[in-house]
């Protein structure tokens, strides 16, 4: 509608200045003069009613887009984010959907506006004087040219500029989530210098891209201005002729000046629509990735009830399980059992491969041989809904949300009563703690939860397995920072917790490993031998030496 209107301006002076030449004095002026405000009004009305359609259509695109990327993100596996940064994740879930954003918003209502004032105006302009449409338009090759190269040139640049953006924001996330250590070990300068070296490097690239558009828009100023002039002369001929009006040669000037504006900032909008095809691309590398199947591929199982599970059957098995990553083997040949009421400790050397034991069970990786097995059934033909709410885990990086102490407690039952939330905090040794925190149970504890010490983190991450329930419980060094008096407490809470589940829980502590139904040693990824405590004390061997070295060091603390 807008438009649409404001082809009907030009026509309106045009009728206006010749009733002014063929009347004079009797020319009905306010009639045009009413017709031209009203018509500006009009246009005025219908450019903001089209911007706010627009504007809300690319709010609600980058809407959807950033949920779709959040959604898709959650979906999947841990090994992609093994090899992803975090801030070029971020970087793509903001900057790169706010330029489609920018695309959709302003790029593609100006590409709609020329393409309806070009073909609007060279109809009309063609009326008055095809002789003079030519000329005006005998420079448009040219245009279309310098566009196309335009065109070429900004995309590599903007691409260059995004992944600078990804590098820029990486350092940033990673400098402070480490500004602890980064001040602990006086390494504010270099790390300000490495910042530094980003930020010229953006710099860098943003300026090639900038003097690209520099050089772009004076020459589409001269082309639109070289027109002007040669349309005063021709035109201006034409009138003195008599084969143009004087009213025509006004309207055929508003209709060059309509057509002016859009394109003369073509050349931004070709850059924002280049920047908008980078930008796809980069949310499309997130979105190509191809999440582990939820559900299986050839028919679905179901796993018994706990309930009904009998206790001489194993819950989980392993049957010899290789694991690789990205082609170094970690596990070969893993053959275990774990039955309900079972505690069973996992002991080695670091980098053993113990912690992907409780990876694989949970599925966070899929096995490369062999078959891990739930109640029987191999755990990939397992809903992963269904399998992981039988499977709680505590990795061995405790994680806390920035929310509060409750919270975190309930995570994984955001539907727990209070009482039971207490109640696994009194079972962990959470609650005296709780109590003088500043709001008690609802206090904020802080990015990561930095506000809590190294055991209070992890008794949180205990007790929020412990709440959440399963009947796998898979415990990753849980212990490594809570004093003897609290470990034996723990232990005491997931003995109790092992009645109704298998207890997986990977360890060096010797109290534990003293408390476990059996300890597995696992080394170089196999289990060389297993056992109680006493009997693979007896046996001598690693479990020998690793105790005899985890009791100088216990000696030493």
């Amino acid at each position: 509608m807008a438009n649409g209107l404001a082809v009907l301006i030009p026509l309106t002076f045009r009728e206006g200045i010749d009733s002014i030449v063929r009347h004079g004095t009797s020319a009905p002026l306010y009639f045009y003069a009413l017709a031209v405000i009203l018509l500006t009004l009009g246009k005025g009305w219908g450019d903001y009613l089209t911007h706010q359609r627009i504007a809300g259509m690319g709010q609600r695109i980058a809407y959807d887009l950033r949920n779709q990327i959040f959604s898709h993100l959650q979906s999947l596996p841990p090994s992609f984010f093994d090899r992803a940064n975090t801030g070029d994740l971020m970087s793509r879930s903001t900057s790169d959907v706010e330029g489609v954003r920018m695309f959709i918003t302003w790029s593609l209502s100006t590409i709609l506006e020329i393409f309806f004032l070009f073909s609007a105006s060279l109809v009309l302009m063609s009326l008055m004087s095809w002789q003079l449409t030519l000329l005006s338009f005998a420079l448009f090759p040219i245009l279309g040219y310098t566009v196309m190269r335009f065109r070429h040139r900004i995309r590599p640049r903007y691409l260059a500029v995004q992944e600078q953006y990804g590098q820029m924001a990486t350092a940033l996330q990673e400098n402070l989530a480490g500004i602890r250590l980064i001040q602990a070990y006086q390494q504010e300068q270099t790390e300000t210098a490495r910042f530094r070296d980003l930020n010229e490097e953006l710099f860098r690239r943003s300026m090639a891209a900038a003097r690209e558009r520099a050089i772009y828009l004076p020459t589409m100023y001269w082309l639109g201005t070289a027109t002007g002039g040669m349309i005063l002369w021709f035109g201006g001929h034409q009138v003195i002729a008599g084969t143009l009006t004087l009213g025509e040669f006004v309207a055929f000037i508003g209709y060059v000046g309509l057509l002016a504006r859009p394109l003369t900032i073509l050349g931004w909008v070709i850059s924002l629509a280049q920047r908008a095809v980078v930008s796809l691309g980069r949310i499309e590398d997130i979105l190509s990735m191809v999440p582990p199947a939820t559900r299986p591929a050839q028919g679905e199982f179901t796993v018994p009830p706990a309930a009904t599970a009998g206790r001489e059957q194993p819950v989980i098995a392993f049957e010899a399980v290789d694991f690789a990553y990205n082609g170094r083997p970690i596990l070969r040949g893993i053959t275990l059992q774990g039955r309900r009421g079972e505690l069973i400790a996992i002991t080695g050397p670091s980098g053993a491969g113990k912690s992907t034991i409780g990876h694989l069970i949970a599925r966070l990786y899929d096995v490369s041989a062999g078959k891990v097995m739930l109640h029987g059934v191999d755990v990939r033909q397992l809903p992963l809904q269904e399998l992981r709410r039988r499977v709680a885990v505590v990795p061995q990086e405790t994680f806390l949300f920035s929310v509060s102490v409750a919270e975190n407690l309930a995570y994984g039952r955001p539907d727990a009563p209070a009482q039971a939330i207490q109640r696994i905090a009194h079972d962990t040794c959470l609650w005296d703690s709780i109590q003088a925190f500043p709001q008690g149970i609802s206090t904020l504890v802080g990015e990561r939860g930095i506000t809590l010490s190294g055991g209070q983190k992890q008794r949180v991450a205990l007790a929020r397995a412990l709440l959440y329930g399963g009947e796998v419980l898979i415990l990753d060094d849980p212990f490594s920072n809570v004093d003897a008096e609290t470990e034996e407490q723990l232990l005491g809470t997931i003995r109790t917790a092992a009645r109704d589940r298998v207890v997986l829980l990977i360890t060096h502590r010797i109290k534990t490993l003293q408390a476990a139904d059996r300890i597995m040693v696992v080394a170089d990824g196999r289990i060389l031998a297993e056992g109680t405590h006493q009997q693979l004390l007896a046996q001598g061997g690693l479990y020998g030496e690793l105790y005899a070295h985890q009791c100088v060091r216990e000696s030493l603390a």
